[in-house]
């Protein structure tokens, strides 16, 4: 393969993955609009955590996943694990937070911020315009 070969191998690929990397942001983008369009705030605690062993390359390492309990749009006591976990434990035993959940499925709730609406669809819509948009300069700058 030629170097212009390889060159035009990465402006496909870099715009490949641009596209399927803030397709995959706008569809977890529409998931968290339409989870909000019918969610229902309300006052949770945070009764404790569900550790989760993960590992990377180099090491493990566990996420804590807050165990928030609430009551629902029917008076009921729900206690759910949140999908989310840190690495650190974020808010301590007992701590009030907000809570939006699914009024027809409140095991599907989350805590009320910015990182459990936003983080994936952010982090994929900006890193895919980001690949999008490099694959894209390398197009037109080296194939004039």
């Amino acid at each position: 393969m030629s170097g212009d070969q390889l060159l035009l191998a990465f402006e496909i690929l870099s715009v490949g993955a641009g596209l399927v990397m803030t397709m995959v942001g706008i569809f977890f983008g529409i998931r968290t609009v339409n989870f909000l369009r019918q969610a229902v705030k309300t006052q949770g605690t945070v009764i404790g955590y569900e550790n989760r062993q993960s590992r990377d390359a180099e090491r493990t390492y566990t996420l804590y996943h807050p165990i928030v309990q609430f009551r629902d749009a029917k008076g009921e006591e729900q206690r759910v694990t949140m999908g989310l976990g840190n690495t650190s434990k974020s808010h301590a035993q007992g701590y009030q937070v907000n809570i939006l959940f699914d009024p027809k499925n409140p095991a599907n709730a989350r805590i009320d911020s910015f990182v459990s609406k936003w983080l994936f669809p952010s982090a994929f819509c900006g890193l895919g315009l980001m690949t999008l948009i490099t694959g894209l300069l390398v197009l037109v700058l080296f194939w004039k």
